[in-house]
């Protein structure tokens, strides 16, 4: 029962990090999806896989951390039809944003070490199966995890922003992810709300761990 409550658990928020870290647009033409893959979605989605090796899952982690993961399609939408951008010419018109406003492009796939790129080589079948026919038009993009101050650009439970743009577009997260902290409480009523938010929406108080 333990173990069949801890993976409830781990299923429950790895569901609730899929919500916060997706984005997708339909409309004006224009077809978007966008994944933010923090190296906390692949703890959660590798480590209840008893086929995969404890070495493997560190061996991942540790590579995935030296970067930040995002997946990405483009579509144009036209009469009756949607054209999907290739990896080469996506890569010229997307970029990481920072909360300061600096832009990154993505790493060069030759950059990218071997261990993570093997990662992600692993899993790009999952993704098709899981995306439909149209999976092999969603595509990886590697960019920096720190900027040149050796801070991290997207830490998922620290407070700051970032945004991905793609093509015209530009997509937005707050942080911290709440799905990755613990509940807090509205110290009004007792409800239990998103460790993501400061305030409660309805009263107003400061919101209060446990």
């Amino acid at each position: 029962p333990a173990a069949a409550g801890q993976e409830r658990a781990t299923a429950e928020t790895l569901e609730a990090l899929n919500q916060e870290t997706r984005r997708q647009l339909n409309g004006a033409g224009v077809a978007d999806f966008v994944w933010w893959l923090p190296t906390d979605w692949w703890r959660l989605t590798l480590s209840g896989n008893d086929t995969i090796p404890a070495e493997f899952l560190q061996r991942t982690e540790s590579a995935l951390t030296q970067y930040t993961l995002v997946l990405i399609a483009h579509g144009d939408a036209g009469p009756g039809n949607l054209t999907w951008a290739d990896e080469t010419a996506l890569r010229a018109e997307v970029s990481l944003i920072d909360q300061r406003g600096r832009a990154y492009p993505p790493i060069a796939t030759e950059e990218v070490t071997a261990d993570a790129r093997a990662a992600v080589d692993a899993i790009r079948p999952s993704f098709a199966t899981l995306l439909g026919p149209a999976g092999r038009n969603f595509h990886f993009f590697f960019f920096p995890a720190t900027n040149d101050a050796g801070t991290a650009i997207a830490d998922p439970r620290l407070p700051g922003e970032i945004s991905v743009r793609v093509v015209d577009e530009r997509y937005r997260w707050r942080l911290p992810l709440g799905s990755l902290l613990p509940q807090k409480r509205c110290p009004v009523d007792g409800e239990r709300l998103t460790g993501g938010w400061q305030f409660c929406p309805w009263h107003g108080d400061r919101l209060v761990s446990g």
